[in-house]
């Protein structure tokens, strides 16, 4: 990009090799998130040895109740030692995205605790007790709440996906000019095999069925509350670290076994080849035997493989029934009777692209800033607004802060972390902090409601697997003696030289949060601006680093517009610089 601009405004003469280097950089790629299948299997044989959780099946009291709650999740569809009892482990803080046609369209609330029915956090005697199992468990329905843009988007996204799922036929291509002593198979299209089939060499065509489709829709999920789980209270809102119990098959893909494959096909290729009749079908072999299979949602009984993974040592084939869901943490943001905030605060989610809660690779200038900041995520993940059924009601009672017949709606998002503290950032905590404002302007928005509360810190990166966490800490601590050897300076360095502060102030991300107050560029104008300017959201440019903003790209075809603009987008600037002592701008 810095290339691009350089060129733009003429002074491209002034460093051939800087810009030829920059051509050859490879374009910014999205980068993953960890592999929850992966992070599942490590949960489960943790759950299994029982060195995490608590098993519901030791509390036969509550096991009635539950198989009547949470249908169609009944407990005869888990393997021992699940369900588990809520909040007896720490399950994995959900960072990844889920798109909106895969959101849950009904939720089964577990509160016993009446915390949807309270109106501040201090509405909780304290002598009783948060254990979950010390009260009957009482359950709300609620349902997914949308714009109605976002829902005709979803359907058009269904149809997309059926529609490619009608047209890929997949199939596994394996090449050799020596039979099958060079092994190398991949899994590619049916155009891909044609288009890299090299005439006059002996390949050989291994076709498998296609998988199971993914699904298009989730029907219902189950969330857990407890008042021991409270986070924050807000001036319209309080906030509780919740157990979110999804469906695993909506998060994990097909997969099927290449060995089996490969070891299935050379049986067919050999039994072909001692038969002189066969001759002309050795290039094409079907295997339709070796099943596909969802890592962590089903046992994979007739692979050895899969296991040996996990224990190479082994010969035998070793299954393990798997739980139909998993637990995860999630915020649950609650609102208090009669505010719009939350509501708000979900439409604009709903707005916000996608990009702005994904983390891309490379760096960026967040004009005014001069420093370079991290190409990450903006806002949360964010899954989804529930609304009571109207046939829910809540408390009886309107005694110790809990408001009778009240249901508060809820808002799922990615938990990213605590406040941070602005005494305790380092110059380079308050650049990407100041970034995520001013990438939030860049691109159109106005916070409204800015301040350190509404800045979250958290360690660790996304692609982390807390289970194995001892691994990556150590790939960290080696790439972090590689740059000392070469004395290579980390872009994101601390003010000082200690390793282990360098690896942590290294794990540092910080996120905004807080949009119930937030205005998009194009809200500020009127309908006959947006008329007379042409306005249209889809045609506002996707992606822009350098040059002109969102809201300039307006500026000249409305001069009072451009006041509106920069009046609030000061208030907002001048807010950081009395926030961290430091005038960034």
């Amino acid at each position: 990009m810095m290339a691009a601009e350089c060129r733009r405004i003429g002074e491209a003469g002034f460093a051939k090799r800087q810009l030829e280097r920059a051509d050859s950089e490879a374009e910014p790629r999205r980068r993953q998130w960890a592999d929850v299948a992966k992070i599942w299997e490590d949960e489960d044989v943790l759950i299994r040895d029982g060195t995490i959780g608590d098993s519901m099946r030791d509390a036969e009291i509550h096991m009635d109740a539950l198989g009547s709650n949470r249908e169609p999740f009944h407990p005869n569809s888990y393997p021992s030692p699940w369900p588990l009892v809520p909040f007896s482990t720490e399950p994995y803080k959900f960072q990844q995205i889920i798109p909106f046609r895969l959101l849950p369209e009904k939720l089964v609330v577990h509160d016993p605790f009446e915390v949807l029915s309270s109106t501040h956090l201090g509405s909780f005697d304290e002598g009783e007790s948060n254990e979950w199992l010390s009260k009957p468990d009482k359950t709300y329905s609620y349902h997914l709440e949308l714009l109605p843009d976002t829902i005709e988007a979803i359907e058009k996204d269904r149809q997309v996906t059926i529609k490619q799922r009608s047209e890929n036929e997949t199939v596994a291509i394996f090449e050799s000019n020596d039979g099958f002593k060079s092994h190398r198979i991949r899994f590619s299209d049916s155009y891909s095999f044609q288009s890299n089939l090299s005439s006059g060499s002996n390949t050989i065509r291994i076709t498998v069925p296609p998988s199971l489709p993914f699904p298009s829709s989730t029907p219902i999920a189950h969330l857990h509350l407890s008042p021991a789980r409270s986070i924050g209270e807000g001036n319209h809102s309080y906030v509780y670290s919740a157990e979110w119990e999804v469906p695993r098959s909506i998060f994990v893909g097909w997969h099927i076994c290449r060995r089996c494959v490969m070891i299935e096909a050379e049986r067919i290729y050999l039994e072909r080849k001692a038969d002189p009749t066969m001759a002309e079908s050795l290039g094409d072999i079907h295997v339709d035997n070796v099943p596909w299979y969802r890592p962590g949602v089903d046992s994979v009984e007739h692979c050895r493989h899969h296991s040996q993974e996990e224990k190479p040592e082994s010969n035998e084939a070793s299954s393990f029934s798997c739980p139909p869901t998993s637990l995860v943490s999630v915020i649950a943001k609650l609102s208090i009777q009669h505010d719009t905030h939350l509501a708000n605060e979900s439409k604009n989610y709903q707005r916000f692209p996608d990009w702005m809660s994904e983390h891309w690779s490379g760096l960026t200038f967040a004009l005014p800033i001069r420093n370079l900041a991290r190409c990450g995520a903006i806002v949360p993940s964010w899954y989804g607004y529930y609304v009571p059924d109207k046939e829910e009601k809540g408390a009886e009672e309107g005694e110790g802060g809990r408001k009778k017949g009240y249901l508060s709606p809820i808002m799922l998002m990615e938990d990213c972390g605590v406040p941070i503290v602005p005494e305790e950032l380092t110059r380079k905590d308050i650049y990407a902090c100041c970034s995520l404002l001013t990438r939030f302007h860049y691109h159109g928005w106005l916070h409204n409601s800015f301040a350190s509360r509404n800045i979250l810190i958290s360690y660790g990166d996304h692609t982390f697997n807390p289970y194995r966490r001892e691994r990556e800490v150590a790939e960290a601590k080696n790439l972090m003696a590689i740059t000392k050897e070469h004395k290579i300076q980390p872009y994101y360095g601390l003010d000082n030289e200690n390793e282990e502060d360098l690896m942590k102030d290294n794990q540092k991300r910080f996120r905004l949060i807080d949009f119930g107050r937030t205005q998009w560029v194009g809200d500020l104008m009127g309908d006959g601006m947006k008329e007379t300017l042409g306005y249209s959201e889809d045609e506002m440019p996707k992606e822009k680093e350098l040059g002109r903003t969102y809201a300039e790209e307006l500026f000249c075809a409305s001069p009072t517009f451009k006041e509106r603009w920069e009046k609030k987008r000061e208030s907002e600037k001048e807010q950081i610089n009395q926030m961290v002592n430091w005038y960034f701008c």
